[in-house]
């Protein structure tokens, strides 16, 4: 038995369209990079164009697959859902973006719009023409989704970089008169004196904590001054 969640069934109010035939549509989609395809009421694959040489697939091998195979499991159950509200005219003119594997497995985003057609059969009884068709269009929008993923990183990296420079700024002051009383202090005490070697300590880490002050500032001018950009920016730091 098949799981209805990714099962897709046409109603027989179904609204549908009139297309004309396959060789039309070969023709038409020879010149575009997004997946064309058409498949059968069972979801079974009758057309599907060149564009998916671009992710490893010959169109020939892909004849009579169900379009749902090329699905990442985690959307089956939703692009099943949104098939058959297309079909039952449930939904229409709305599109779900949805993640296609390659030949080698691999996910890649696409934004599917479907509609459905009615294409004419080679039955010489004219009352028998009609063959149920769903027309669907996959668009690959991984480098948009990639685009918009690196505009986040980026504005997440400048508040760091903003919040790294306020915070040196604001150590800097108070580290520099703690070294500098400390030292005065130091140089006016006997080293016999019980608090000398605390002191002298507070001295060695306030030092070190200005060494990684200042290494911080000349880390984050040298990233700002250049034009960085995604992983470019870890290798500087």
């Amino acid at each position: 038995m098949k799981n209805k969640s990714t099962e897709i069934t046409i109603s027989e109010n179904s609204t549908t369209v009139r297309s004309s035939s396959s060789d039309t549509l070969r023709t038409a989609s020879d010149s575009v990079s997004d997946i064309i395809f058409q498949v059968d009421a069972r979801g079974l694959i009758v057309f599907i164009n060149d564009s998916v040489k671009l992710y490893g697939y010959q169109p020939e091998e892909l004849s009579k697959e169900n379009i749902l195979g090329l699905v990442c499991d985690d959307d089956k159950e939703k692009t099943s859902e949104y098939i058959n509200n297309i079909v039952n005219g449930i939904i229409n003119n709305e599109s779900i973006e949805i993640g296609l594997l390659t030949k080698d497995k691999k996910r890649v985003d696409f934004k599917l719009f479907c509609t459905i057609v009615n294409m004419p059969s080679d039955s010489k009884n004219k009352s028998r023409d009609i063959l149920m068709r769903i027309h669907g269009i996959a668009i690959d929008i991984s480098n948009i989704k990639k685009t918009a993923k690196d505009q986040a990183y980026r504005y997440m990296f400048q508040n760091l970089i903003d919040l790294t420079r306020s915070s040196c700024h604001e150590l800097s002051q108070p580290i520099t008169i703690l070294m500098g009383y400390s030292e005065m202090m130091l140089s006016n005490m006997e080293t016999n004196n019980p608090l000398y070697n605390k002191l002298l300590e507070i001295n060695k880490q306030a030092d070190k904590t200005d060494e990684i002050i200042r290494r911080m500032h000349k880390k984050i001018k040298y990233i700002t001054e250049d034009d960085f950009s995604g992983n470019d920016i870890i290798g500087k730091i």
